[in-house]
Parts: C-alpha cells; structure tokens; sequence
C-alpha cells in the first residue's frame, strides 16, 4: 500500500484508527487508516483533517466501490455517497459532499448474496492476484495525486483500462 511504498510506518491515532506520515516527492502526506466500523469512519476522518488543519479538497478518500467491477479504478472530485455508509459518514462529519476520492471496484454481490457479507468476505485466489496487482496501480494513482492534484489524476486514471497500462488479468468492460 501507500505507506510501505513511500517507507512509512503506521502509528495509532487519538481519533480510534492509525495514521502515518510519509513523503512523495517534496510533498508531505498524512494517510490515515480508521479502525472503527465503516459507517462511523467520518468522525476518524473529521478528527485528522481538523486537528491538521486539512481542507476537505486536500483530501482523498480511498474505498471500495461495488458499483465498479473487480479491478477499476475511478477518481472522482466529491458528489454523492452511492449507499456508501462509509462515505455516508465522512461527508457528514465534514459538512461537504466535495471530498476528493479514489474509489476502487470490488464488484457486485453474486445474485442471492448479501451484499454486506460479500465485501466483508475473503477473496478469492483469482480475486487476490487481481487486487495486488490492483493496489500497486492504486499507489501510482495516488502518487499521481498528490504531485499533480484531481483533474490530473482523474485525466489519467478515469478510463477503462488500456492493454498497455491495465493490471494483468483485469479486463476492461
């Protein structure tokens, strides 16, 4: 993830979660991680960015999108939760539909599968040979982020994914 990338170390937050401070380039990231349940995951988020003085554009969320399939990954500027408790929290807590996040597809529950039993259960082989790869595409967006901002990043990463640019064994829709 992000914070091995950049040669972070996670230490524990006063706001229930972790938090590590690693360096991209010249520019200083704090990444936190909550350890609360998803849809509480906004008061972890509201304690960071406040005690740091953090506006919600300089912000990114990172999640998991079952509205995009197993290995995507999509940028958006703010706008609605989707049913995302999680994001649900975080947008009332801090007051604002306009947070920045990378939402990353874990697809939808097979039919007759509850969906909250399907994200909560482990992947599968296949699945996990198309996550890491995923996640090592992920920190590159991230990266892409932090020195280049939104508009760049959503340019960059907001399009199915090329042969040339896709994680192996991810297909494009």
């Amino acid at each position: 993830n992000l914070v091995e990338a950049f040669n972070g170390s996670w230490r524990s937050s006063k706001y229930k979660g972790q938090q590590a401070d690693i360096r991209v380039g010249s520019t200083k990231i704090l990444v936190g991680k909550p350890e609360t349940y998803m849809n509480l995951s906004g008061f972890f988020v509201t304690g960071l960015v406040g005690y740091f003085r953090i506006a919600p554009a300089d912000t990114l969320i990172v999640y998991d999108d079952m509205d995009l399939p197993l290995g995507r990954l999509r940028f958006s500027r703010g706008g609605g939760a989707g049913g995302h408790k999680g994001i649900a929290s975080v947008m009332q807590q801090l007051g604002t539909n306009d947070v920045p996040r990378l939402k990353i597809g874990v697809g939808k529950s097979p039919e007759g599968v509850d969906p909250a039993g399907y994200v909560l259960s482990p992947f599968t082989q296949n699945e996990l040979d198309i996550i890491s790869k995923l996640m090592e595409y992920a920190v590159k967006a991230q990266e892409c982020w932090a020195h280049a901002g939104i508009t760049e990043s959503m340019n960059s990463y907001n399009q199915d994914f090329l042969s040339s640019t896709k994680p192996e064994g991810v297909d494009a829709e």
